[in-house]
């Protein structure tokens, strides 16, 4: 049976300096990675509203041209006013 430590901190500090510092670097790896990821996420966060935008100002200007239509199949003028 093998025991867990208690305080898994206090074993990273008594390794030998070399594994040390490839933990550190393995840490700075990981750190770029998480930073890498964040500028994706903002990415796609922005192409998302993005195209959210452009999806509102396409459905807003179907539904004036349908009312804009629906004023001329009426027969009155000056429909471009509504």
């Amino acid at each position: 049976m093998t025991s867990i430590a208690a305080f898994p901190r206090e074993a990273a500090l008594n390794r030998p300096r070399k594994e040390a510092d490839s933990l550190d670097q393995g840490a700075t790896a990981a750190s770029e990675e998480d930073r890498q990821r964040g500028r994706v996420n903002l990415f796609a966060a922005i192409a998302l509203v993005l195209l959210i935008a452009a999806g509102w100002w396409l459905v807003s200007s179907f539904v004036e041209m349908q009312k804009v239509q629906g004023c001329y199949a009426s027969g009155t003028r000056y429909c471009s006013l509504i």
